[in-house]
């Protein structure tokens, strides 16, 4: 046997030791995908069948998803949610292995999808961000903001997503618009108590100086009476609506229910 034929054999006999190697680290990469010991997606796109995994050097980047507060997942650039965190299930109230492998498309709404959509194919180096709607299990919106950012992933352009949900932020901001009305509301209530308190002053230090002259048994004395008697409401309810404006603690106290009756006659 010549020595070209020699290294020929060689070379065939190490290019098949090779090939063994590779296919025994794919049955190993297959059955780990199989008892679940590895996280795992095949995603067949414009290169081809490609597998995505979460092992070596990419399971940092996994660990920081699965520590992180929020929501944080990553996606091939169809869409395709590669991975995910428990937190997107917990919003979404689905389990992760239905979570994963779906389009994002599928749990944002329509209407924002096409805009979200467009802001991703966009997204450079210094990211983008946005506010979206998910869909939950049950239906539900949910306001969120979505921040992204492209990321390499075993070589392949991929986009991470790190989502907030705003319910809680947005509710404080309608309590806190609500009570700035009130604030207001009360600022001007208070502006006009002030005035028509100086009103029933008038009133009030008039009809008291005619009554002193006034004799009990002329019938204008029971009308200034009457006179009096509605200034005086007048004035505790400026004194409530002062109360009011300033927000300060209300004075209780039992309410006879028929002297008020008997006064609106």
């Amino acid at each position: 046997m010549t020595v070209d034929k020699m290294r020929g054999y060689e070379e065939l006999e190490a290019e098949l030791r090779d090939a063994r190697a590779r296919l025994d680290e794919a049955e190993e990469t297959l059955r780990a995908i199989r008892n679940n010991e590895v996280d795992a997606l095949v995603v067949e796109g414009d290169r081809g069948v490609q597998v995505f995994t979460l092992q070596g050097a990419e399971q940092p980047y996994r660990t920081l998803m699965e520590t992180m507060a929020e929501v944080a997942l990553t996606m091939a650039t169809d869409g395709t949610i590669l991975y995910c965190n428990r937190q997107l299930a917990t919003m979404l109230g689905a389990p992760l292995n239905r979570i994963i492998g779906r389009s994002l498309r599928e749990i944002v709404t329509s209407k924002d999808w096409q805009a979200l959509q467009g802001v991703l194919d966009a997204c450079g180096a210094s990211g983008c961000r946005g506010e979206y709607r998910l869909i939950t299990s049950g239906g539900r919106e949910i306001t969120t903001s979505v921040s992204a950012c492209p990321i390499q992933l075993q070589g392949v352009e991929c986009l991470c997503l790190v989502i907030s949900d705003l319910t809680e932020q947005r509710s404080f901001e309608q309590q806190l618009r609500r009570a700035q009305k009130l604030e207001a509301l009360g600022t001007l209530a208070g502006g006009i108590a002030h005035d028509f308190n100086n009103v029933l002053a008038g009133i009030i230090g008039f009809a008291e100086m005619v009554l002193e002259d006034t004799s009990p048994d002329r019938p204008e004395h029971r009308r200034l009476t009457m006179v009096l008697k509605a200034a005086h409401r007048g004035r505790d309810l400026v004194k409530q609506i002062l109360l009011f404006s300033r927000r300060g603690e209300q004075d209780r106290k039992p309410l006879a229910l028929v002297e008020v009756v008997e006064d609106t006659h």
